[in-house]
């Protein structure tokens, strides 16, 4: 036999549904917004380490073309760039372009020393 439900009863059980707490609802907001910032932060990561240029603050790599002379006694910068350098090249900026690719912080020269030549 089929057994009858007030339609009152049905009505009630089935549409009565608590109220999540405010406290609930917003810890859930955060722990979903942090789940989402952290999937934002791995994608991220994970793109930089694809597509990052790694040589970004890596040294300029030194041409294998350079000549190299070898400073004998009495030779100064102004001599072995006077020496060198194209005839429109300023000689104070050629000095410089020694200095700075040889790693030197003045102009102090000592005999035997090896020196590149832009």
């Amino acid at each position: 036999m089929i057994q009858s439900i007030p339609f009152h009863e049905v009505a009630y059980s089935s549409s009565k549904r608590q109220p999540m707490p405010a406290a609930n609802n917003r810890r859930s907001r955060l722990v979903v917004l942090s789940a989402v910032l952290a999937g934002l932060l791995l994608a991220a990561g994970f793109i930089t380490m694809l597509f990052g240029n790694a040589d970004a603050y890596a040294a300029d790599p030194q041409p294998a073309s350079h000549a190299f002379i070898v400073v004998n006694s009495g030779d100064t910068l102004w001599g072995i760039a006077s020496e060198f350098k194209s005839p429109k090249a300023d000689i104070k900026e050629y000095i410089y372009e020694i200095k700075k690719l040889n790693g030197m912080k003045n102009s102090s020269l000592m005999a035997g020393q090896k020196l590149l030549i832009p």
